[in-house]
């Protein structure tokens, strides 16, 4: 940190020496300026030949990039344009999946009599999908008194919990000018399933 220089009233100190104090205080600023500005564009260049799989945690950076964690964390705050970022997988397309996806969009746009191309509503359609849930959760939290008994809950394996499937249908949100209200697009979700007797005998559910 650099030290600050009073400012002299003794009328006996030339006014060259104050002028020559503050001019070493400014150059000094300057010079440590442009050494944490060095600095980073040093760090920079190091943390861009680390490969991106190396990046993901500061641990792995600083292993593979020599430099230390406290100072890689500095380095983030003096430059912003160093962040973390998510990376999401995405699906392998083909040229014929991307013709067929597009022409797929295509089929919801319609002309405009002025030229124009537009998107259409799609409040008549509506969007069926099977979801699948798990019965129940390894982690639950209840809000229960001292006196109260958590309710417990069992499963084979936490790891391989029985799933069931729903099936969802939804709908674009819209406003009914009828009733005035708004619906939410939400139909219904109905699960798959059919309660019949056991063929075998389970110790489970004895």
């Amino acid at each position: 940190m650099p030290s600050t220089i009073p400012f002299s009233k003794d009328p006996q100190v030339a006014h060259c020496v104050v002028g020559t104090s503050w001019t070493l205080q400014s150059s000094s600023t300057v010079m440590h300026a442009l050494f944490r500005a060095c600095c980073i564009e040093e760090i920079e260049e190091i943390i861009r030949q680390v490969p991106h799989h190396d990046r993901q945690t500061l641990r792995s950076l600083a292993k593979k990039s020599g430099i230390a964690k406290t100072t890689i964390v500095r380095h983030m705050k003096d430059n912003p344009r160093l962040k973390a970022r998510s990376s999401y997988v995405k699906p392998f397309l083909t040229p014929t999946n991307i013709e067929a996806r597009l022409r797929f969009a295509m089929g919801f746009v319609r002309p405009l009599p002025n030229g124009t191309f537009s998107f259409i509503s799609m409040d008549n359609y509506v969007h069926v999908d099977e979801k699948w849930f798990y019965l129940t959760k390894v982690n639950r939290r209840y809000y229960v008194y001292d006196d109260e008994e958590v309710a417990a809950r069992t499963v084979k394996s936490k790891h391989f919990i029985t799933k069931v499937m729903f099936l969802a249908a939804v709908a674009r949100p819209r406003f009914d000018p009828h009733t005035r209200r708004v619906f939410d697009g939400k139909i219904g979700v109905w699960p798959f399933v059919e309660v019949v007797a056991a063929k075998r005998r389970s110790v489970n559910r004895d």
